[in-house]
């Protein structure tokens, strides 16, 4: 017989930690981001030609990808250190979202330099860590050198590839 507490620790504890629930609160959030991806596109049009609609859905698959990279980050993260807790799978979905949204839009409002909107997303990804997933500082850290890592690698491909 399975231990009821081994058993209750496997499942969501209300509907909101359920996958379900992480789902629909990830629409949400991406809904959010096309909003203030197009009040970014209003504010200040990009210097290239994109229509509103392509501007939007380019930083909306963006925001998915870097989601993604993160969640991927945080599977490496948690074997580097032997098992960092980040919760159940649903409020992670929307976690990621929203801490990438978060720096995105860091990135484009602020004036600053390639150098500095790095500093500023890691400086943001700690702060986010910590408050979203309430890591300690060593995790906080091994979790954002290796997103940053991995998100320049890619970075680094894309632009290759592109050249």
């Amino acid at each position: 017989m399975p231990d009821p507490k081994s058993y209750q620790d496997q499942n969501p504890e209300t509907w909101l930690h359920s996958i379900p629930a992480g789902l629909i609160l990830s629409a949400g959030v991406i809904l959010l981001a096309m909003l203030v991806f197009t009040c970014i596109h209003t504010i200040s049009p990009p210097a290239n030609s994109l229509g509103l609609i392509a501007y939007v859905a380019m930083l909306t698959i963006y925001l998915i990808v870097s989601a993604g990279i993160l969640i991927l980050s945080m599977v490496i993260a948690a074997r580097i250190t032997g098992g960092i807790d980040f919760g159940y799978l649903g409020p992670l979905l929307w976690k990621s979202l929203l801490i990438v949204l978060i720096y995105t839009t860091l990135a484009f409002i602020l004036p600053f330099r390639r150098r500095a909107v790095v500093l500023l997303c890691g400086l943001v990804l700690l702060g986010c860590f910590m408050a979203f997933f309430r890591l300690d500082k060593f995790e906080t850290g091994i979790l954002t050198a290796v997103n940053l890592t991995i998100l320049t690698y890619i970075l680094f491909v894309l632009f290759a590839l592109l050249d």
